[in-house]
């Protein structure tokens, strides 16, 4: 068996072992629940609605393994071992060797933007993955003079468009590998534009899955799709165009300083700056490579700068799993380039150590990527819905409490006498059709949601402004009293802000050191004064809508709120 099979084979298994020893056991915080619960009814989750992971990954949910969503996070597990495949075979492409291959795909394998991307229900593995795939068969098409790998190539960029908005990013890249394969063809130009075209549209046809299902309003998603209007804003992302270009000058430079301290962070400095020179160096000696290396990862970073507000900065990580990816094969072309110059048996020696790197990256990023034991999430909110009298009504505000609600709710089926609300996404159309619906029976009757958010969105907004600096405190995980003994009390849940790590006065506390249930309620007493102006805040809330749901439906209702980054009453009682 030739190296170029057995050798990626292996590097595959080895990425698997690592994401499937380290996978989360169940629904994590944020997209992952709602992502789920979107793959298991076949749904329409946010825009721009992902149709290639929600079509391929309702397939995964009939694994006979696990809970759905631990079928879902396999799901990422291995389409993100089998993007460590892809750098192999771009050297190996690029005429380097396999021990160049192999390092660069084993540097990739523990990135932590990957990493982290590959324990969860994310579409983020699977759409990289295509993008890579795609820009690989472009690239043969190129090397090898044949029609069919641009076609193919072109194909699969179809589909990796409908996996995420982050693959636009790839659009520059494919369009110079198109432009290099027809100026190197003498046949037909048009007519092979015109070919190429139509494959494109076939790959992005499952777009077609959107207004399918986004009418028949499969699961509780935040769209309702049955008229023009509401497609034509789910598909342009219309309900996010106040992060297009929305960042000053000043906001520019913040962002960009934050991309090179978090890839600094995670590669260092002096392997950040190696990576980038060998970049500029590689578009003279490999000019096609070179080129779409450098257009994958600096359109992937100018995306974001036009795209995204000041929040998400704390997040922006997963986005740029393409730019991780071309750092690892410009560093490895780098580290094979020293070694090639130093005497055969030196540069031998000198190969085992550099393959110490991704051994002591592991080492260092394991304690962080391990979800193995992150119940916590499940847990957490499992909690809320059980805490609920029967035939009553929970209001949820914050990601990381509305989407592992619906799964649980939806999907495990948990407290379906309980009817749940949103109240984040309350002020979008769609969904309050939805809340018609669910209330009043009818989406143009009854009261109209819309109002109670508009009325209340400013005194909310004034609650989150006055304690910004207090969320600041609590962003990097929960508050741990000193003296508090994680391991014999249990951890207290009190800020869910980031509900799947306790920050204590020395150090981090991960969900692994948590056992199943092993948790317990507390408040400090700058908890209590909090909590008391946040009881203010959502019950001026629920005091515009409580009247109508109850006297419609004769439901208690109860609020479930994170972003103020605790759970409310009755889940709160001292």
């Amino acid at each position: 068996m030739k190296p170029d099979s057995f050798i990626p084979f292996g590097l595959f298994l080895v990425g698997f072992t690592i994401y499937l020893g380290t996978l989360c056991p169940s629904v994590f915080v944020g997209d992952s629940g709602e992502i789920a619960a979107a793959s298991w009814f076949a749904g329409v989750p946010h825009s721009t609605g992902f149709p290639t992971y929600i079509n391929i990954s309702k397939l995964i949910t009939f694994l006979p393994v696990g809970n759905i969503a631990y079928r879902l996070n396999i799901f990422s597990g291995l389409f993100g071992a089998g993007l460590l495949i892809l750098p192999f075979y771009f050297l190996r492409k690029m005429n380097y060797p396999v021990q160049a291959g192999a390092l660069s795909a084993l540097l990739f394998m523990v990135v932590p933007n990957l990493w982290s991307q590959s324990v969860i229900a994310r579409v983020y593995t699977l759409s990289n993955f295509l993008l890579f795939l795609s820009l690989f068969l472009c690239l043969s098409a190129i090397q090898k003079a044949d029609f069919r790998y641009l076609c193919s190539g072109i194909f699969v960029f179809g589909m990796a468009l409908n996996t995420h908005g982050g693959i636009l990013s790839g659009i520059p890249a494919v369009f110079v590998l198109v432009f290099l394969y027809l100026a190197k063809s003498s046949r037909k130009p048009f007519h092979r534009i015109t070919t190429i075209i139509v494959f494109g549209i076939i790959g992005f046809s499952t777009i077609i899955f959107i207004p399918v299902r986004g009418t028949q309003f499969p699961f509780p998603t935040w769209h309702f799709l049955n008229n023009a209007h509401y497609f034509w804003n789910y598909i342009t992302h219309r309900e996010y165009e106040f992060k297009l270009f929305s960042r000053s000058l000043p906001e520019m430079i913040v962002y960009l300083k934050t991309i090179c301290a978090q890839l600094s962070g995670e590669w260092s400095l002096w392997l950040l700056i190696i990576a980038v020179f060998n970049l500029i160096f590689l578009c003279f000696k490999k000019p096609s490579e070179g080129i779409m290396l450098v257009l994958i990862s600096s359109a992937n970073i100018v995306q974001m700068l036009l795209y995204g507000s000041g929040s998400d900065m704390l997040i922006m990580r997963r986005f740029f799993i393409p730019t991780h990816l071309v750092l690892t094969i410009s560093l490895s072309v780098f580290f094979w380039g020293t070694l090639n110059k130093l005497p055969k048996k030196a540069g031998h020696y000198m190969f085992f150590l550099v393959l110490f790197l991704p051994v002591i990256m592991f080492v260092q990023k394991y304690v962080h990527r391990n979800l193995r034991s992150c119940y916590l999430p499940y847990e957490y909110n499992s909690f809320a819905l059980k805490q609920c009298s029967t035939n009553s009504a929970l209001l949820h505000i914050g990601d990381n409490i509305s989407f592992p609600i619906w799964y649980l709710h939806y999907v495990e089926n948990s407290r379906p006498d309980v009817a749940e609300v949103s109240v984040t996404i309350s002020d979008t159309e769609s969904y309050s059709q939805r809340l018609r619906i669910l209330f009043f029976g009818n989406p143009c009757e009854g009261h109209d949601i819309l109002q109670y958010h508009s009325k209340y969105n400013s005194i909310l907004n004034e609650f989150f402004e006055r304690f910004d600096p207090l969320f600041a405190t609590y962003s990097e995980g929960l508050l741990v009293p000193p003296g508090w003994n994680t391991r014999q009390e249990g951890i207290l849940i009190v800020v869910s802000k980031s509900p799947w790590r306790v920050r204590t006065e020395s150090s981090i506390i991960y969900p692994w050191h948590i056992p199943h249930g092993g948790w317990k309620m507390y408040m400090t007493d700058e908890d209590i004064e909090l909590k008391q102006l946040a009881d203010n805040v959502v019950a001026g809330y629920l005091s515009m809508i409580k009247e109508g749901l109850e006297s419609k439906n004769n439901k208690n209702v109860y609020v479930a709120k994170n972003e103020i980054m605790k759970l409310v009453p009755p889940f709160f009682d001292k």
